[in-house]
């Protein structure tokens, strides 16, 4: 008998892309499939749409509750669960048919806890990206051992490249922490990996991951630099729980929060703030000002000071423009 999969889908506001992604896993060659979709609490009919669903396929569970993030959605279908593997699929992706027939089958001939592949980014159904792990070149497989930090770093960026083993995540009481909007799947899985003795990586794309104006990666968050140091500190805390408290990947997850700080910059940009310039260059005095952003990039080398001034070019610049703006309002009403 094949293993039971359970395919856990987070749902909010997706009644656009909500078909398409159930439909490309329930037309899956592998039969053994459990899906667990958590709607939480939709505005729009996504809810009523995986209602009709469930109706017609008894594989399907489909749980209501109000909206609390997909942390919150992720960690409900955790524990409704009866497969002996869990994966997860965001709810406007999409997969090859051929996905879990093949993936299952690689990842029980090893007995492997975790299993990762590459996926495809669409942007606007035209322009495809392949993702991919660089520094693995073919199919691989792993023990816990032998992932370096930056390895680390690169392979445990995103819950829905992987399949898991029930027990693994069970055991080890891991789940998606709530604190956060983003940066979750990092924290799962640095302790999903830490807790693991083997990994097997497959270099082949299954997954189709759409980007859109709507999602979360999207969004404009009015606090990120609040989020990013949450999201710093629930890293290092897992760094400590699953790694050994070890330095090198304390100090490689520090380099990439000075990505997620330049990342705060472009949030000021956001096409979703529709605020004047002068209360953008507000917004970018609290980051270049806060505590943390400075001390991170102070302990830096060089090449991430550099990186830091960038940050304060970026605020010469706004303030320029803000001061041309009202100069030209000025001149407008004089005339």
């Amino acid at each position: 008998m094949k293993e039971l999969l359970s395919v856990i889908i987070p749902v909010y506001n997706v009644e656009e892309y909500i078909v398409r992604c159930l439909d490309s896993v329930l037309n899956q060659t592998y039969k053994s499939i459990e899906v667990i979709i958590v709607d939480d609490g939709s505005g729009d009919f996504s809810g009523s749409i995986c209602d009709r669903y469930a109706q017609r396929d008894t594989s399907i569970k489909v749980l209501h509750k109000a909206n609390a993030g997909v942390s919150s959605a992720r960690n409900i279908g955790l524990l409704q669960v009866q497969g002996s593997y869990i994966t997860f699929v965001d709810s406007d992706d999409y997969l090859d048919k051929n996905t879990y027939a093949e993936l299952l089958n690689k990842l029980c001939m090893v007995n492997a806890d975790i299993l990762i592949y590459d996926a495809f980014t669409v942007y606007n159904d035209v322009k495809i990206r392949i993702d991919t792990i660089g520094q693995l070149t073919k199919d691989t497989v792993l023990k816990k051992e032998e992932i370096s930090p930056s390895l680390l770093v690169e392979i445990a960026g995103a819950v829905w490249r992987c399949i898991y083993k029930t027990d693994l995540l069970l055991k080890n009481n891991i789940t998606f922490p709530i604190s956060v909007p983003f940066s979750e799947d990092r924290v799962f899985n640095i302790l999903s990996f830490g807790f693991s003795s083997l990994i097997t990586y497959v270099k082949k794309a299954y997954y189709y991951r759409y980007m859109r104006k709507g999602s979360i990666v999207n969004c404009y968050y009015h606090n990120m630099i609040d989020i990013i140091i949450e999201a710093r500190k629930l890293t290092q805390d897992a760094i400590d729980l699953a790694w050994n408290k070890c330095v090198e990947f304390k100090h490689v997850y520090d380099k990439q929060m000075e990505d997620m700080i330049v990342l705060s910059i472009r949030n000021v940009f956001n096409y979703n703030l529709k605020s004047p310039l002068i209360q953008k260059l507000k917004l970018l005095r609290v980051i270049c000002n806060n505590h943390f952003v400075r001390s991170l990039f102070i302990k830096s080398n060089s090449k991430h000071i550099i990186r830091f001034l960038v940050i304060f070019r970026c605020y010469i610049i706004l303030f320029i423009l803000t001061m041309f703006s009202t100069i030209r309002n000025r001149t407008s009403i004089i005339d």
